[in-house]
């Protein structure tokens, strides 16, 4: 239980950290207009408990290259939405520079990418899949927010990704319907 807490505390802890620096620097009007940030990682939240058993079922080799491709995609939109001035200003100013909000979002971001990819190429085993099936339902949650939110950078890689998880969610739940049925 004290795992599941800890992964569900992350979005909880990072957005008031970052409310908390914005104010601090302040860009924390710049802040509230980060509808990403301001809303839909509040989905990661329920995502997060519920894929606490899967990423402890997960085997170390496959923690690491997970994680590694994480880092690389946060580094890769970060760098993107700096070079492209896409940031609303609570996380990069003007100037180009990552403020301190920006950098706990960035940590955030790593950890919530390594979550994500640990829920999606985790093999499902039946005693997890209402677990499994809640973790992709939250996780898509989060990336249709994530798209509503983003609607003028004119962004189709959440809705991508949104898609994927709701298929494996799809999948789970046939799974789970098809072994009450043969009971």
């Amino acid at each position: 239980m004290i795992g599941r807490i800890f992964l569900a505390s992350i979005p909880f802890l990072c957005f008031f950290l970052q409310l908390y620096l914005s104010f601090k620097n302040n860009t924390h009007r710049e802040f509230y207009n980060h509808k990403i940030v301001f809303y839909a990682d509040w989905a990661l939240l329920p995502a997060n408990y519920y894929a606490y058993l899967l990423i402890k079922k997960a085997s170390g080799f496959k923690i690491f290259w997970l994680m590694f491709v994480a880092v690389a995609l946060t580094m890769l939109f970060h760098s993107f939405w700096q070079y492209n001035h896409m940031d609303s200003g609570y996380m990069i100013d003007k100037n180009m520079i990552v403020l301190p909000a920006g950098w706990v979002h960035i940590f955030f971001m790593t950890i919530e990418m390594g979550i994500i990819f640990l829920v999606f190429f985790t093999p499902i085993k039946l005693s997890l899949d209402k677990d499994c099936f809640k973790a992709c339902s939250f996780i898509a949650l989060y990336f249709l927010l994530n798209y509503i939110c983003s609607f003028d950078y004119v962004n189709a890689i959440p809705l991508f990704f949104m898609t994927i998880f709701i298929i494996k969610a799809i999948i789970i739940k046939n799974r789970q319907v098809f072994k009450e049925i043969s009971k």
